[in-house]
């Protein structure tokens, strides 16, 4: 196996660990992380770099910059991350908790999350589309909310990600109007 391709292998069994141990409970640390995959503590450093950066790529990154056109799009994909690693991210938010470390990184992620629906809002106010009444930073606050990853955990239950995208974009709809028949929207 070429030593890129053994790399990007070594870095998926060390997320694999780690989401293993969280999914059962247990802190990731960097050792705790090395001993589950069968690594060296330094092979964990080697990829990660820090603690930090092991919870980051857990986390993954904040997502597509959304955009008018692809609202519903964007929010079938928010969904079905979410269901991807349901019971990780419900353990890194449980520890988030009490961990500084790991708390910073959730704090700063949806941070960043919650800009690029800023941005959304701003085209929707632009277009027209918010409802009457609607501030910039009360449609940006609702959309963020609604698109996260606990208000998708409540909604799942026995529903599919797809059937939970449906109803938040239902939601959403007391947030946003539809699109105008016939009026391309703004990219």
């Amino acid at each position: 196996m070429p030593p890129r391709a053994r790399a990007a292998n070594t870095r998926q069994i060390l997320l694999t660990a780690a989401r293993r141990l969280l999914g059962s409970g247990k802190a990731a640390s960097l050792e705790a992380v090395a001993r589950s995959a069968g690594v060296s503590r330094l092979t964990v450093y080697y990829h990660f770099a820090s603690r930090r950066g092991l919870l980051e790529a857990l986390l993954g990154d904040a997502g597509p910059a959304p955009s008018v056109a692809g609202l519903e799009d964007l929010v079938e994909s928010s969904c079905a991350a979410w269901a991807s690693d349901r019971e990780v991210l419900r353990a890194l938010r449980a520890h988030s908790v009490l961990d500084r470390d790991l708390g910073q990184v959730v704090e700063e992620r949806e941070e960043e999350r919650r800009e690029r629906w800023r941005g959304l809002a701003s085209e929707l106010l632009e277009a027209g589309r918010l409802e009457d009444g609607l501030s910039l930073a009360s449609a940006t606050d609702a959309l963020a909310v609604l698109s996260g990853f606990e208000v998708y955990d409540a909604l799942a239950g026995r529903r599919s990600p797809r059937a939970v995208a449906a109803l938040i974009l239902r939601l959403a709809g007391g947030i946003v109007r539809p699109a105008t028949p016939g009026v391309p929207a703004q990219a």
